[in-house]
């Protein structure tokens, strides 16, 4: 799965049952991605 990706809110509430975005989980600027190389 690809990390690093955002989307409005708008969309993401209109779109989450539909695969992947069932999967996503709200971006938090506080969380530290360090873990992941964003590109």
């Amino acid at each position: 799965s690809h990390a690093g990706k955002v989307v409005l809110r708008s969309w993401y509430e209109k779109n989450k049952h539909i695969f992947p975005a069932s999967r996503w989980e709200p971006y938090d600027p506080e969380k530290k991605w360090d873990k992941y190389t964003i590109r």
